[in-house]
């Protein structure tokens, strides 16, 4: 269900700077997906007047404290590929402590669902990426879809899911625990987005008068939240990055992996805290695998027609979603999602039945 590969990068560090991607301008700038003046984004849409667009969101670094949407550095590979982007700022450590930036992410994926028909996106075809805390909040989408705490009011919409089907994650914390060193400090960027002390809630972990602490900060973590209902990731990280550690993408891979979620992890060899633009050309490929073919809703056994053979996979994946993962590891298990809620559960039966009978 995974594949972890080291890719050797001529031995150097390698700045994120120094792989700029070609600027392009943004179609729609400043979009407000809400009341706040960070909530805000720019939207790229491809040209050629095609049906209905996939989309990926890419969600900008800097420690949650710094960092903006423009210019989107991944922009012009993703509409190149046909994909249209949208770009968001967040509102960032200094405005509001997490779960703030996640809940403007989501947010965000809900006003983008809401207007999708205004832009010609399509809502089945949603993908996040981002790097550094960025690539934290990519990946705390992906793996928080039924995580209730971390949904959030911003901006409405709340018809409308926040659920992606892809997501890929630059180097991005996946565990503040585990990070160790100088992350632990009071004025470090976790300790900053969290709004504590980071070294004093490991300290006092098992004190119940610090239970808030420590869930708020289990909650920030993707790891925390992983199961088999989670979208397929893209994970790359540079061997010699000293700002987040390798091992926080390996803990994100591995618990993906075990929970038989579709996974790739990218050990860049010899880069540091940033990758070489080669690596964007798998990110792209890995949407254009899992985002160009719309979802065919009640096909769960993947063969490209909705009969009766689809009804055992079907059960399978409302009741035991690792299971239909591991038994339907090529298949989109969002294809269950009969009544386009993003959510396959029971309420899908009624609605698959229909399908079923056409």
């Amino acid at each position: 269900m995974g594949k972890c590969v080291w890719i050797p990068a001529m031995g150097i560090a390698l700045s994120a700077t120094m792989w700029a991607q070609e600027r392009v301008e943004p179609t729609d700038p400043n979009l407000a997906y809400g009341d706040h003046p960070k909530q805000k984004l720019d939207l790229y849409l491809p040209g050629g007047g095609s049906p209905p667009q996939p989309l990926v969101v890419w969600i900008h670094g800097g420690g949650w404290q710094s960092g903006d949407k423009y210019p989107a550095s991944k922009a012009s590979i993703l509409l190149n590929a046909g994909f249209a982007v949208a770009s968001i700022n967040y509102r960032l450590s200094g405005d509001a402590t997490f779960p703030a930036q996640i809940h403007d992410c989501k947010g965000a994926l809900r006003w983008l669902r809401a207007h999708a028909a205004e832009y010609n996106l399509d809502p089945s075809r949603f993908g996040t990426w981002g790097s550094s805390a960025g690539g934290h909040l990519s990946a705390l989408i992906g793996t928080s879809g039924g995580v209730a705490e971390l949904e959030g009011i911003v901006g409405g919409n709340l018809a409308y899911s926040s659920r992606v089907r892809a997501c890929a994650d630059y180097f991005g914390p996946t565990d503040f625990f585990t990070m160790g060193g100088w992350h632990d400090d009071c004025n470090s960027p976790e300790s900053r987005l969290i709004g504590a002390c980071l070294g004093e809630i490991k300290a006092h972990m098992n004190d119940p008068n610090w239970a808030y602490w420590v869930d708020l900060v289990r909650d920030a973590g993707p790891f925390y939240h992983v199961t088999g209902e989670d979208p397929p990731f893209h994970i790359a990280h540079g061997t010699n990055d000293t700002t987040v550690p390798p091992s926080q993408s390996q803990q994100l891979y591995d618990a993906l992996v075990a929970a038989s979620v579709p996974a790739t992890l990218r050990l860049v060899q010899g880069a540091g805290h940033g990758l070489p633009a080669t690596e964007d050309a798998y990110v792209r490929d890995f949407f254009l695998t899992h985002l160009t073919a719309p979802a065919l809703p009640a096909d769960l056994n993947c063969d490209g027609v909705v009969n009766f053979d689809d009804i055992n996979p079907f059960v399978l994946a409302i009741s035991d979603p690792a299971a239909y993962a591991a038994a339907y590891p090529d298949c989109n298990f969002m294809n269950g999602d009969c009544n386009s809620d993003g959510l396959v559960d029971f309420d899908d039966i009624n609605p698959f039945v229909v399908l079923l009978s056409k």
